[in-house]
């Protein structure tokens, strides 16, 4: 299914099949627009983010240095520049981050009504990445006009 997402007067379109906008039947339905999602965190220590040879730390997926509180992990269905605001009363209240990596477990989780977005946000210390833990929140996606290839 395609749905249009509203953001500051423009219109962008993204596939997000409806049982994305749902959290579960133990929580109240989502606003139009807004996807359910399970927030992770990584730092750049080899335990987060591995130890490649060849690899320069901290590059991520898009070719970008990876920054804290602003870089994203995200499943490869959500292009890089994606900014995603969490919500607050149905509106976007914060930026969370912008994707411009990619992970291994980064995916869409669940089946069905169940179905949340797991994302992974950069964090500057490893201390910080596990003191964030595990979050859920609402957020909206507000897709790039011009898509940057994976």
């Amino acid at each position: 299914m395609i749905r249009a997402i509203c953001i500051a007067a423009s219109i962008v379109t993204l596939a997000v099949p409806s049982c994305c906008l749902l959290w579960g039947q133990d929580k109240e339905p989502l606003p139009e627009g807004s996807i359910a999602c399970v927030v992770t965190s990584y730092c750049p220590a080899p335990c987060c983010c591995g130890d490649f040879p060849g690899k320069i730390r901290g590059q991520t997926a898009s070719g970008n240095m990876a920054q804290p509180n602003r870089t994203l992990a995200a499943p490869r269905d959500i292009p890089f520049g994606t900014e995603v605001w969490v919500l607050a009363d149905g509106q976007p209240d914060r930026l969370l981050g912008i994707v411009e990596d990619r992970g291994g477990a980064i995916r869409w989780r669940g089946a069905g009504a169940k179905r949340v977005l797991h994302l992974d946000k950069y964090i500057a210390t490893h201390k910080a990445a596990r003191e964030w833990g595990v979050q859920e929140m609402r957020v909206r996606l507000v897709v790039p006009t011009t898509k940057k290839e994976d």
